[in-house]
């Protein structure tokens, strides 16, 4: 960019530097990541390990090993903030899996036998990993284009791309009933919890609609990369 003073032009040079912006204060020779698995951190270390002799880095607040926290619970949190607004999701949460637990508290109390209490799982957390596993998609549907057409063809997934597509599904029903004001996030969160858990609900309806779609679009399978 030029500036015009009299007669005389002056140059601005902008430079771009590719040095890191954020650089850590722990020097690695001294310093190490510390473990946040409780497991690892019962058993004894060896005779001549590294870590006898290096300091631990303080850990991450999302990191710490405490009872309660759970990495897949966590990161589907993360999913669905919304403008960084991290306490808030947080909040509606856990008042959803607090919904949750108490619906099958009182299931569990009302059950005639023992046998029926045995079958009802109270814990949220445990119904919630059930959920997700209930959504995992088997495959995906790619826009592959041939001949100026776009074709959506079929695409088998693993396991990692199936959880992360199964909590986006619940993501977004989440949000597109909190937003019809049909439901409260936690309200709507624990109800599909619930029925996750028993491959019922809006996210296995949609789960069984990208099948069907992917069933109609075979033929067009001979496309994929």
């Amino acid at each position: 960019m030029s500036l015009r003073y009299g007669h005389h032009f002056i140059t601005q040079i902008r430079s771009f530097s590719a040095s890191a912006l954020c650089r850590t204060v722990f020097d690695r020779r001294v310093f190490t990541e510390p473990l946040t698995d409780i497991e690892k951190l019962k058993t004894p270390l060896p005779e001549g390990h590294f870590r006898n002799y290096k300091f631990a880095m303080p850990m991450k607040t999302d990191k710490t090993p405490v009872f309660y926290r759970d990495q897949k619970l966590y990161k589907f949190m993360n999913m669905l903030q919304k403008h960084g607004d991290k306490e808030l999701v947080r909040k509606h949460f856990f008042t959803g899996l607090e919904l949750v637990k108490r619906q099958q508290y009182k299931k569990w109390k009302e059950a005639k036998s023992d046998e029926e209490r045995n079958a009802i799982i109270v814990d949220p957390v445990v119904l919630f990993h059930r959920a997700i596993k209930n959504c995992y998609p088997l495959m995906r549907l790619d826009p592959v284009l041939r001949g100026g057409t776009i074709y959506r063809v079929p695409v088998p997934i693993n396991e990692k791309e199936a959880e992360f597509r199964a909590m986006l599904m619940m993501k977004k029903i989440f949000r597109q009933k909190a937003k019809a004001g049909a439901f409260h996030l936690h309200t709507i969160l624990a109800k599909e919890i619930i029925d996750g858990s028993r491959n019922k609900g809006f996210t296995i309806d949609a789960k069984h609609e990208l099948h069907r779609q992917c069933e109609a679009n075979r033929a067009y399978s001979h496309y994929k990369n």
